[in-house]
């Protein structure tokens, strides 16, 4: 499938705010990619379908994940927001894909893990730091993630542990134990 024919089948997914979001996502992972020397076709593929499940209803993508061989973390449950990069990567073939690492890249991008790919880092560091994004430490994300991927990380990380710490919010343990990697805690 071609770019645009993706790009035409994701808008039958998505409503506009999300479709220019993942646009904006296939733009920022491009930029990421060139600048760090990876593949700016899987970094657009990944960048654009990172969110391509996300306005599925929680019932529908947990659907989606028992009928796959995906182990999920009991936190899904409770942040609904998370599992939809899980039930994207599970239906990529419906849009032509079948690289590993843009499927893993996608299934990462709302979690991160320990050990991700250039890729992975690429496409998660670009949903976070994507024209559109206005949270009040995105100017110093960006910045990181310029810096290097592994610094980028570091940052996305303790930014998004905070978050969800100061909110009393449960962290899944592909979070958990991609913080304790890229803090050099590996096991």
């Amino acid at each position: 499938m071609t770019p645009e024919e993706m790009r035409t089948r994701l808008r039958t997914h998505l409503g506009d705010r999300r479709f220019e979001h993942s646009l904006a996502v296939e733009r920022e992972a491009v930029r990421l990619a060139e600048h760090y020397g990876e593949d700016p076709e899987k970094a657009a593929v990944a960048g654009l379908l990172h969110d391509c499940r996300k306005e599925l209803s929680l019932e529908d993508a947990l659907q989606i994940i028992r009928q796959s061989d995906i182990m999920t973390d009991i936190v899904f449950e409770t942040q609904p927001g998370l599992i939809h990069g899980f039930a994207a990567s599970v239906t990529l073939s419906e849009f032509g894909v079948s690289d590993p690492d843009i499927i893993n890249a996608v299934r990462y991008h709302t979690v991160a893990r320990a050990h991700m790919s250039r890729l992975e880092m690429i496409v998660f560091l670009a949903d976070l730091t994507a024209e559109g994004r206005d949270y009040p430490d995105v100017e110093e994300m960006r910045e990181a993630a310029m810096c290097s991927l592994e610094e980028g990380m570091r940052y996305a990380l303790r930014y998004t542990m905070g978050m969800l710490i100061g909110k009393g919010r449960p962290i899944c343990r592909e979070t958990w134990e991609a913080y304790n990697y890229y803090f050099g805690l590996k096991k």
